[in-house]
């Protein structure tokens, strides 16, 4: 089978993590690969390097959070574009599957006239969005990362849920730290909550906890303002500001525990399955998909009111019985090995593949194909 990728950035984000987790899978399989894409971010090199060529696409950049006409116009002049390239693509390597990482390049993947298989990692928060994405669906196959992000869907499709996995970060039994190193991993966004986590160490400082405090990530995909408000209000606490990190082990070493302050709209949390594989306790908002992850007090401690005090009261539970933890990152690590390996998430999807490729093969043999709707179960499959 010979496949396009085609994703809306080239940055690394956790959509572009699932995708490149997807590469060794479908080159094993025999499989011809290439890319298209916009910008030059380091997903760029990191599928080279892989052995997939990449195109550059039209598609933004954009202004970060909410979008204003001027970027509509934009996005409405770069559909076509993009269109026109992907299909020159496709047809110059004689792709067979369309694979498509993100709402943004979804009208235009829709239009080369190939199967097609959507892959949502994320919530359409606007009303638009959500139209657009609908009418970009017709007859393909939706895979949602979570149940929180299918229940968006699950009005026009019927998508298959499939969480995302992540590679065998060598668990470490749970030992602690002196000090106890809580810490922040992720970019740096409003909706990966890094000041309400600033409040809680200021809470915590206050009543002299014994610790020191990180936050491990850099502002991608994302406006700088939030991070200069974070270091603004960091500012004369014990926070660390780690920085990026090349891999998920070297990021999940900079903390003792975990802390995951996500927005009401976190898709899944792929960081909190990786600190599963580590050894590395979570605590985290209720919030999103990540309920789907943690069993509260079994496998990572969960925070049901989004507020920094909230979270400085469960963070002050768990400084109290730090036997609580341990017991947790075992629990914690049989249930990534259970559900959340790279292994069981590439044959799942790559499977999904294979049935959209010969689906749309077998009815483009047969002698009448009946219209698909966008109620019909056949757009999911």
């Amino acid at each position: 089978m010979n496949v396009l990728f085609v994703d809306q950035y080239s940055e690394m984000g956790g959509a572009q993590h699932c995708l490149l987790d997807l590469v060794p899978g479908a080159l094993q399989r025999g499989w011809q690969c290439c890319a298209a894409l916009p910008g030059s971010g380091p997903l760029v090199s990191r599928l080279a390097a892989a052995g997939v060529p990449v195109e550059r696409i039209a598609c933004g950049p954009y202004s970060y959070g909410r979008k204003s006409v001027l970027d509509y116009a934009r996005f409405f002049f770069d559909v076509p574009q993009a269109a026109a390239q992907i299909r020159g693509m496709a047809k110059a390597r004689g792709v067979e599957l369309v694979y498509c990482n993100g709402p943004r390049v979804l009208p235009a993947a829709s239009l080369c006239g190939l199967p097609l298989m959507y892959h949502a990692h994320s919530v359409l928060a606007r009303g638009h969005d959500l139209w657009m994405v609908k009418r970009s669906l017709r007859g393909a196959k939706v895979l949602a990362a979570s149940d929180f992000v299918a229940q968006s869907l699950r009005s026009f499709c019927s998508p298959h849920v499939v969480a995302n996995g992540t590679e065998d970060l060598e668990y470490r039994p749970w030992r602690g730290g002196d000090p106890l190193r809580i810490g922040v991993i992720g970019r740096i966004a409003p909706e990966k909550g890094q000041l309400e986590f600033v409040e809680a160490v200021r809470i915590l400082t206050a009543e002299n906890a014994r610790c020191r405090f990180v936050i491990c990530g850099e502002a991608v995909v994302a406006d700088p303002a939030y991070s200069e408000e974070v270091k603004r209000q960091a500012a004369g606490l014990p926070i660390d500001f780690a920085g990026g990190r090349e891999t998920p082990r070297s990021a999940m070493d900079t903390v003792d525990l975990l802390v995951v302050p996500a927005g009401p709209n976190e898709a899944f949390g792929r960081v909190v399955v990786e600190a599963f594989s580590a050894g590395i306790p979570v605590v985290a908002f209720a919030a999103g998909g990540i309920p789907e992850l943690i069993d509260d007090g079994r496998t990572g401690f969960l925070v049901l009111q989004r507020t920094g005090a909230a979270l400085a009261s469960r963070l002050r539970e768990m400084l109290a019985a730090p036997e609580l933890l341990d017991r947790v990152t075992r629990a914690a690590r049989a249930e990534w090995e259970r559900r959340y390996t790279v292994e069981r998430y590439r044959d799942q999807v790559l499977a999904l593949m294979e049935e959209t490729f010969f689906r749309s093969k077998s009815q483009n043999n047969s002698p009448a194909t009946p219209a698909t709707t966008p109620a019909d179960k056949s757009i999911a499959g």
